[in-house]
């Protein structure tokens, strides 16, 4: 084993985790499922929407009066606390870099300020969040956890049919094969994350997530296409976790390889840009329409969209509870 990976594995595995989030309230109060009328697998399983502050009211409170109002348990993870949502503030890399990666250097440019690099650090540390849920006694426990990006539509019909992984974790919305300069084969999420983790292996290794950009500061190669590979290469090559398929989490709205009934599609934004008056907010509540209505490829979005069909959403804008 070389110093530099035995020393990785070492600051991952060998220290205490550097808790890099803070809690938006009370975490049983925050993923407390309702006690009637849910499924015994919607129950268990907890989504969780990757974001950034900006984004909350274009983005997430649509999110919360559309598909997110049949889950019984999701969170935010983000920059910023969503007030009136269950939600975790994620920390910046300056703030657990050097405790997390016992790198004393600061983060590298990538991963300063509030660009793409940093929001992609989010991922890790909302696995770290996870980790704590699973230390946490439920009344009903947590067996799968869930990761979209906050453009993303989440079927709960197609959530209930998505298994738990029985080791590992189980998948990207798609993903692709990828070799490093050290030779380590990845596969590498594309199509805005929606990776399914099963609890025992959050438990393994949520703990140290962040510290997985230890790569990033010890030259793995980091721009606006592989920010997103670093957490993916860490599990692979420190975890031994590799992905797998799983066609209920869908790429880009693409149907190849696509299950006819998909846990979490990620929405092409090309599809309502093009279409005038039609907005982020309308198209959600258009594929909820679809999807309560039972109808056949839901996600695939009609040439006309019919506001009148739609679901209609009154986007919280706070206070408490959802």
């Amino acid at each position: 084993m070389s110093p530099m990976l035995h020393t990785a594995l070492f600051l991952l595995t060998g220290t205490q985790a550097y808790r890099a989030f803070e809690l938006c309230g009370e975490l049983q109060q925050s993923i407390a499922p309702p006690p009637a009328n849910i499924s015994s697998a919607l129950a268990r399983t907890l989504v969780l929407v990757v974001s950034g502050g900006e984004m909350h009211q274009r983005r997430v409170r649509p999110l919360a009066c559309t598909w997110a109002r049949r889950l019984p348990r999701w969170a935010v993870v983000s920059d910023e606390c969503v007030e009136g949502l269950a939600s975790v503030r994620t920390k910046s890399p300056a703030e657990w870099w050097a405790e997390a990666t016992g790198l004393e250097d600061a983060p590298p440019p990538s991963l300063r300020g509030r660009g793409y690099g940093a929001a992609q650090t989010r991922w890790a540390v909302g696995l770290q969040y996870a980790a704590l849920v699973t230390s946490t006694p439920l009344a009903v426990p947590v067996d799968t956890f869930v990761f979209s990006d906050d453009d993303g539509f989440v079927s709960t019909r197609g959530l209930a049919l998505l298994r738990p992984p029985q080791s590992g974790f189980l998948a990207y919305l798609c993903y692709r094969n990828r070799k490093f300069k050290d030779d380590v084969e990845v596969d590498v999420p594309c199509g805005g994350g929606g990776w399914a983790f099963s609890a025992t292996s959050v438990a393994r290794v949520g703990p140290k997530a962040p510290g997985c950009f230890f790569h990033v500061g010890r030259g793995l190669p980091t721009n606006r296409h592989q920010n997103s590979h670093v957490l993916a290469y860490c599990l692979a090559r420190d975890y031994d976790v590799r992905g797998t398929h799983e066609d209920r989490l869908c790429p880009d709205g693409a149907m190849e390889d696509c299950s006819e009934d998909p846990a979490i599609v990620h929405l092409p934004k090309r599809l309502f840009r093009k279409r005038p008056g039609v907005g982020f907010t309308l198209y959600l509540g258009c594929l909820l329409a679809a999807t309560d209505a039972g109808r056949s490829n839901w996600q695939r979005p009609p040439v006309r969209l019919d506001s009148k069909q739609c679901v209609p959403c009154h986007a919280p804008t706070g206070g408490r509870g959802r």
